[in-house]
């Protein structure tokens, strides 16, 4: 029960991470809060469960990217 906040904490990260790799394109400081969001969360779940915090980036960014097609 006590790895939850620890979980909510490396999704957040990761997911920040992420979103600053995007911005990262046009704005390169953005790289910092990439790396620093993604050695974070990769820390924070060495003792958590990789595999859950993987599959919970994976549905965030398949989610993201079906919200991006056009059905038209």
């Amino acid at each position: 029960m006590k790895n939850w906040p620890i979980l909510a904490i490396a999704i957040v990260l990761e997911v920040t991470a992420t979103l600053a790799l995007r911005a990262a394109v046009e704005q390169p400081w953005w790289a910092i809060v990439t790396v620093v969001g993604y050695a974070g969360s990769f820390t924070l779940t060495i003792g958590v469960g990789i595999a859950v915090v993987i599959a919970g980036v994976l549905l965030v960014e398949d989610t993201d990217s079906d919200t991006k097609h056009d059905p038209h």
